[in-house]
């Protein structure tokens, strides 16, 4: 069978969310909990998603604050302000 894995789905959801502008550009997502009693999976399948997103560069995880839809001008402002950000944060960069 060529099921699709439910992280998936919930990846295309997200996804969806924002093109809708539900979640606007250069905003905090929800908070994990949260996010994952919208859209009614564990934790576990949402951070799979998140984690897919994070790759796409659709959203960055900024270390303590969450996660945020990436945007070209929130993206500027925020290295304007890099003296104070952990620049790491901002890179998308996977570390294993």
């Amino acid at each position: 069978k060529n099921k699709i894995p439910l992280y998936v789905t919930v990846y295309e959801e997200i996804f969806s969310m924002i093109n809708r502008g539900e979640f606007k550009l250069g905003e905090k997502l929800p908070g994990e909990n949260e996010l994952a009693k919208m859209l009614n999976v564990s934790r576990g399948t949402l951070r799979q998603a998140l984690l897919l997103l994070q790759e796409d560069n659709i959203i960055f995880n900024y270390q303590g604050k969450g996660n945020f839809i990436t945007n070209n001008k929130f993206k500027i402002k925020i290295n304007k302000m890099k003296d104070n950000v952990n620049v790491t944060a901002l890179a998308n960069v996977n570390i294993e």
